[in-house]
């Protein structure tokens, strides 16, 4: 059975040249902690339930699979530890809504885990991480069930751009997110205690951290390292948890079962194709669709792929073999469009529902520059997303009152400061995008007409569709997750469904 070496000795460690210590102070150190162990295993001696005949693959639980699985020794005399054992006692619901959460991903997480020959505490670490919401977005742009930073997405190979977030992308994320773990842990030397610390913090604030203590002759331990407030929390919520589910009998506490079985497989799919298309081919509905492949931001696919999708399990063979009969044309709609003068990318995105980007990318673009009867590929959404277009442009259009005239040196900042209003809402008056480039002579409003002006400065109503999540939406219209939750008077746990509608301050 894998072992996480959560308490590991320093007498084990001397090995590692950077974080040696004192051996005087390793031998009282591997005292101590010798108790402790002699503590914790009599305190987890009450296993869970489960058919102890049956392996841990065998069991109809996912929990007790994982359970089976994981380390009892803990060192339950950890103050950090008892005070996240404590959170968890006075909260008893908070496991039912993670099995809610959880039942979609974690038995694909948990076979990843075991091919890797891994501890099955890192079947929890999205509990601790994201508590299993796949929008999940933190204030240090951290995202994902795994939250992952964006610098760490690009080092692990994870894309990120206006179509897809391979950060929330289940099946990627989770590669990225033990490519990781298995780094960390060789990092320390086989010290998951370190490792774990390291993914919260940094493998640098972790190893300073080490070598402090051993230039002092200090413990090297996780325990005694200094930390950040939240990493020396991060490690004993993980803890905590592994010990619940050892120890159902000491907590009042639920944890649902979730079937130990496979929800969805990995389908290639050749290229871009929309969403609704998929719904038509699987029989699955765009929310679970969107549900296991959070990582697509937009109605379709990206054009760059990756080209693959998760599908319910029943709905593969299916799907696989509809995709094999479809014609390229019904993958997508498209618009030809002919370029007239005063036409630029940013106009002609803004007008169709789409980005710069996208148009660059669909019609493998060099450059921004556009010649008068040039002809243009334009992805198109679904009608409902093409109606909310044209309302909205039609609502743009209508849009009057006073100007600027732009001159040498302006920019929508310069122009936003000198008229005390935003870039988005100067975005919104005149239909521009952040790739917009500004022209000689051409005239900003800057100040709508008052029945307009009342209105974009108030609330704004936007219907949720499939495919969106509040880290889209606040991406959508620049706003922050935080002002949405406030806006909506939701909390951070809330699910948005396709049909309800949020209001929105610009």
């Amino acid at each position: 059975m894998k072992i996480i070496y959560l308490t590991l000795l320093i007498s084990l460690l001397s090995a590692c040249q950077t974080t040696t210590v004192d051996n005087g102070n390793a031998d009282n150190t591997a005292n101590q902690q010798a108790k402790n162990h002699q503590s914790s295993k009599s305190m987890a001696n009450q296993k869970t339930k489960g058919n102890k005949t049956l392996s841990p693959q065998q069991q109809s639980d996912l929990w007790q699979r994982i359970t089976m699985q994981l380390n009892p020794e803990i060192d339950v005399s950890q103050q950090r530890f008892q005070d996240q054992l404590n959170w968890y006692k006075k909260h008893p619901s908070y496991m039912k809504h993670i099995s809610r959460r959880a039942q979609p991903y974690l038995y694909y997480m948990v076979e990843e885990i075991e091919k890797r020959d891994l501890p099955l505490e890192l079947a929890l670490l999205p509990i601790v991480e994201s508590a299993f919401i796949p929008d999940a977005y933190s204030s240090g742009h951290a995202a994902g069930l795994w939250q992952i930073i964006p610098m760490t997405g690009k080092r692990f190979g994870l894309a990120q751009n206006s179509w897809y977030d391979g950060r929330r992308d289940v099946h990627a994320s989770t590669q990225a997110a033990l490519d990781y773990l298995e780094y960390l842990n060789r990092f320390f030397d086989g010290n998951w205690e370190h490792a774990i610390a390291a993914y919260n913090s940094g493998e640098g604030r972790v190893q300073n951290a080490i070598r402090a203590n051993a230039r002092q002759e200090l413990p090297i331990d996780f325990y005694s390292l200094n930390l950040p407030r939240e990493t020396q929390a991060y490690v004993p919520k993980l803890l905590a948890l592994s010990y619940i589910l050892q120890n159902p009998s000491e907590f009042d506490i639920e944890v649902p079962a979730i079937a130990n079985e496979v929800v969805f497989e990995r389908v290639e799919i050749g290229g871009q194709i929309s969403f609704s298309k998929v719904s038509e081919l699987t029989g699955a509905t765009q929310e679970q669709l969107s549900q296991l492949n959070p990582g697509h931001k937009k109605w379709a696919t990206s054009p760059a792929g990756p080209h693959y999708l998760l599908v319910p399990y029943e709905s593969a063979p299916k799907f696989t073999l509809a995709l094999e009969s479809l014609p390229q044309k019904d993958r997508m709609q498209y618009l030809y469009y002919s370029v007239v003068s005063g036409d630029n990318l940013g106009s002609i995105a803004q007008r169709h529902q789409s980005s710069v980007s996208e148009l660059k990318s669909t019609n493998r673009l060099k450059s921004d520059r556009l010649k008068i009867g040039q002809e243009l590929l334009i992805p198109q959404a679904p009608d409902f997303v093409v109606a909310a277009a044209k309302k909205s442009q039609a609502n743009k259009k209508a849009i009057s009152g006073v100007t600027h005239q732009v001159v040498s040196g302006d920019s929508l900042w310069s122009i936003s400061r000198k008229h005390e209003v935003s870039t988005s809402q100067l975005m919104q008056w005149n239909g521009l995008t952040k790739n917009s480039v500004l022209k000689l002579g051409q005239k900003i409003v800057v100040k709508p007409t008052s029945v307009t002006a009342s209105a974009d400065k108030g609330q704004r109503n936007y219907e949720v569709v499939s495919g969106d999540s509040l880290s889209v939406i606040a991406e959508k219209f620049e706003v922050s997750i935080s002002e949405l939750l406030k806006w909506n008077n939701l909390n951070k746990n809330h699910y948005i469904k396709p049909g309800q509608t949020l209001k929105i301050r610009i």
